[in-house]
């Protein structure tokens, strides 16, 4: 459930899928019927090692060749294993959102993920999880992207800019600086005065406050 709470924050499904050996979990079919989960039986026995890995893995490529609208992937797991895959989706434009438990995910998977929520061991989210970087620490990213940008006017969409940011560096994980989204760690370079949003024509625009002292600010999320 939690995990399907998470993913709600990122609009609406459109495929869900769990991947196990599902005769060990069993108290788990409430949850996997009333989330409208398919499931993809993975059978023990010789060969079968990484036998849900790859079979995911497979899945995903297939899913955003037939699928390309589909934006943003949402893996559970700890398993350092899935980094080529996120880096093989945002080379292609998608967002990967990682969950696993705290404690135990693989840090080179946590961040190469676009975003990642940490749960604890009964699947409740984990507020306890820390990060060593505040978001002010991205600003110098968050500038070089607005710079290279070249607006004429200072003012770029906050869509592209994520997106500028992804190219500069591949390895950029909001979650590497204690927000939980790329809006929420923009709004905290906002909030410290760095930058400032007003009102685009389908997604807010950001600025460099010494770029666009001159033009009238307007809250936005």
């Amino acid at each position: 459930a939690v995990v399907a709470s998470i993913a709600s924050r990122y609009g609406r499904r459109a495929v869900t899928r769990a991947y196990a050996n599902f005769s060990f979990f069993g108290r788990y079919s409430d949850d996997i019927h009333q989330n409208c989960v398919d499931t993809i039986q993975i059978f023990p026995g010789r060969g079968a090692k990484n036998a849900a890995d790859i079979r995911l893995c497979l899945d995903a490529m297939d899913i955003m060749n037939q699928y390309p609208t589909i934006s943003t992937y949402i893996v559970g797991s700890c398993d350092g294993d899935f980094a080529p895959l996120a880096m093989r989706l945002r080379a292609g434009g998608k967002a990967v959102v990682g969950i696993g438990v705290h404690g135990a995910t693989s840090q080179h998977w946590s961040t190469i993920a676009s975003e990642f929520h940490y749960i604890g061991l009964e699947g409740e989210i984990d507020a306890s999880a820390t990060c060593t970087k505040s978001p002010c620490e991205a600003l110098p990213l968050v500038t070089t992207a607005i710079q290279s940008l070249k607006s004429p006017t200072g003012w770029v969409k906050k869509a592209g800019l994520v997106q500028q940011m992804e190219r500069l560096c591949p390895l950029f994980s909001s979650t590497a600086y204690g927000a939980r989204s790329n809006g929420e760690l923009l709004e905290a370079i906002k909030l410290a005065g760095a930058i400032i949003f007003r009102p685009g024509v389908g997604d807010t625009e950001v600025a460099l406050r010494s770029d666009a002292a001159t033009v009238p600010e307007a809250d936005s999320n």
